[in-house]
């Protein structure tokens, strides 16, 4: 017997082999980009009959991209659904505040994809550089969730000496000084000025 495991048949990825039929040919199991998973003969697969697991006679007009279930997809979806979607339990801090979908977006996936591309890892979102703008390709980058986190409303910027920092960490690790030191430089207290050349601000609200 041909071991076929892991070899792709168009959208058909082989997983295992399963049994033979009555015509003693093995059935292979194998799971399509969409997420079946189905067995099939071996001829069938070797010769081209089969390709997908026939997901395409069910797909919806319009959705061509074969990315349906995909991180990517369930992104835009996700961005769609709290921008425009007044039902959405997410609209009133989105859509309900003016951050909108570019038109290119809105339009279609395919121009969401071309954009933004890839995750680089299942850990990435979304992030909107500035916050007070919508989703587009000009404003969106995959970030971590840490990274993701520095951009919310709850967090600050730090300036000191001019330069920006997005954490008290992060400018305490440029200078090398602690943590606190630079609490005080940009904000006081415990007998220390604050320096003139130092602050803190709280990012605009969405």
């Amino acid at each position: 017997m041909k071991n076929i495991i892991g070899q792709r048949y168009g959208k058909l990825v082989v997983l295992s082999a399963s049994h033979q039929n009555k015509e003693k040919r093995w059935l292979w199991l194998c799971k399509c980009d969409c997420g079946n998973i189905k067995t099939y003969p071996n001829n069938t697969l070797d010769y081209g009959k089969r390709m997908s697991c026939g997901c395409e006679a069910n797909r919806k007009p319009g959705l061509k991209h074969g990315m349906r279930y995909t991180k990517e997809y369930r992104t835009w979806h996700g961005i769609k659904d709290r921008c425009l979607r007044k039902n959405s339990k997410d609209f009133s801090r989105y859509g309900g505040k003016g951050i909108d979908i570019s038109r290119e977006w809105e339009k279609s996936f395919e121009n969401f994809f071309k954009d933004i591309g890839f995750a680089p890892s299942p850990k990435h979102q979304i992030e909107r550089i500035n916050t007070l703008r919508g989703y587009s390709k000009d404003n969106c980058l995959w970030a971590t969730a840490k990274q993701n986190s520095c951009n919310r409303t709850s967090s600050k910027i730090w300036i000191i000496k001019n330069e920006k920092f997005e954490s008290a960490e992060d400018a305490a690790k440029f200078f090398n000084v602690s943590d606190v030191t630079i609490h005080r430089w940009c904000k006081g207290g415990n007998g220390t000025l604050k320096k003139p050349d130092c602050n803190c601000y709280r990012r605009y609200s969405l």
